[in-house]
């Protein structure tokens, strides 16, 4: 069964090498030595999560591309994660792919096919514009961590990387500015607040019981463009990019829109 997940935290962790010299033949041998690699190891999958970006324009369709700079043009990304107890725990989760089975999609493709479809289902209150997409025409790659996940969840893998899935954009969910607001502190009200809004997903869990329909996980920020894409530069050093200022907000204001994977779903009673 599939259940609503509490918040993580990414936090450091490690264990100390211990040194174990006993019983070591040192002695040369002229015998031949089969070397056999050890099996991989499962991932047991305890937390699953979606994210994505994109450039939002006229306040209702998705376009790009958005101007790194670097100079890469980047039309955006959605992204389903399926992770252990290892990889929740990785301060550097994002950059983690032995940890979790990471599916991504290409928007781009999307985009340039004119398939990404405006939900108006979704649109309503605080929730100002969301899309969905077809998995068929916009998977890219899955992590080679995939093929390590635990046999059970195999077919869940397989259909994720076909399946339709949804994201969209709106005011900053109360539960989720709660949690945020306790973690940061005082500075919240001030600093954080005015930026950062809820990133709605849908996804498809098939046959394996998990939500349906959209639901508010993650926060998102996003970023004033120029007009030849990139992204407006402040001047300070503290904060390079121009955040856009969200405070009683009721559309999506042009720019590059950047979720952050905060909530999930896991396995269990």
């Amino acid at each position: 069964m599939i259940k609503y997940f509490l918040p993580f935290v990414l936090i450091a962790c490690g264990s100390k090498a211990e040194d174990d010299t006993s019983e070591v033949n040192f002695e040369d041998t002229e015998e031949d030595t089969e070397i056999v690699e050890p099996p991989a190891a499962v991932l047991d999958v305890e937390f699953i999560g979606a994210y994505g970006d994109g450039v939002i324009n006229d306040s209702i369709n998705l376009a790009g591309p958005v101007v790194f700079s670097s100079g890469d043009e980047h039309y955006g990304n959605f992204a389903i994660v399926l992770a252990n107890e290892a990889w929740l725990a990785d301060q550097n989760a994002l950059e983690n792919y032995d940890d979790a089975c990471w599916i991504i999609f290409d928007l781009g493709i999307a985009i340039s096919a004119e398939s990404a479809t405006l939900d108006p289902d979704f649109v309503s209150g605080d929730q100002w514009v969301g899309w969905t997409f077809s998995g068929a025409e916009t998977f890219y790659a899955a992590s080679d961590s995939c093929a390590n996940v635990d046999a059970q969840l195999l077919p869940l893998v397989e259909h994720f990387k076909t399946a339709d899935f949804g994201m969209g954009f709106g005011a900053m969910d109360s539960d989720l500015e709660s949690r945020l607001a306790d973690g940061i502190g005082d500075d919240w009200e001030s600093e954080y607040k005015p930026y950062f809004i809820s990133q709605y997903v849908s996804i498809d869990f098939g046959d394996f019981g998990g939500p349906t329909g959209w639901s508010a996980v993650n926060y998102a920020r996003s970023y004033q463009m120029e007009e030849d894409g990139t992204i407006s530069e402040s001047g300070d050093a503290n904060r390079p990019q121009v955040l856009l200022d969200h405070t009683d907000a009721t559309y999506a204001a042009d720019g590059y829109y950047s979720g952050g994977l905060y909530f999930g779903w896991g396995f269990g009673g």
